[in-house]
C-alpha cells in the first residue's frame, strides 16, 4: 500500500504543479532508504537520481541491479551507525560493477547523520541536473 501511496502523491503533485519530470529525485533514510531502493529500481524512469541514508537494504542476488546501472546514486551512512559495514559493502559492490554512485560517511549515528549529509545530497542532486 505504501508503494501506491508514493506513486499517487507523486501523480497528484505532478498534475497540480509545474514539475519538470526530468528532475524528480528519490531519497530515503533507514527504512525509507529501503523504500528508495525498491521504488528506484522498480520505477527507474521516474527518478533523475536516488539517495539513500543508513539503508543498504538490498541483496546482491535477486535485486534488479540493471535498472539502476546508469542511474546516479548517492549512498551515505554515519560512522557510528549499525548499518555502516553493510553500506561500505554495498559501495564496494557498486564500485566493482561500474555503477554511477557516490558514497559518503559522516561522523554520527543512524539518525544524527541525516542533517550532516543532507546538504551534500542536495548538492549531488543539483549536479545531476547539470549532466
Amino acid at each position: 500500500i505504501s508503494e501506491k501511496d508514493v506513486l499517487n502523491v507523486l501523480a497528484i503533485v505532478m498534475r497540480k504543479y509545474p514539475v519538470d519530470r526530468k528532475r524528480v529525485f528519490l531519497m530515503g533514510h533507514f527504512m525509507g532508504a529501503g523504500g528508495a531502493w525498491y521504488l528506484g529500481a522498480k520505477y527507474p524512469e521516474l527518478w533523475r537520481a536516488i539517495a539513500t541514508m543508513s539503508g543498504p537494504f538490498v541483496l546482491e542476488k535477486g535485486y534488479p541491479w540493471d535498472a539502476l546501472k546508469n542511474k546516479p546514486v548517492f549512498i551515505s551512512d554515519g560512522s557510528l551507525s549499525r548499518s555502516l559495514t553493510a553500506s561500505r559493502e554495498l559501495a564496494s559492490f557498486l564500485d566493482k560493477r561500474g555503477f554511477n554512485y557516490k558514497y559518503e560517511e559522516v561522523k554520527g549515528d543512524q539518525s544524527g547523520m541525516v542533517p550532516l549529509v543532507l546538504p551534500d545530497i542536495f548538492d549531488f542532486f543539483d549536479k545531476c541536473n547539470n549532466n
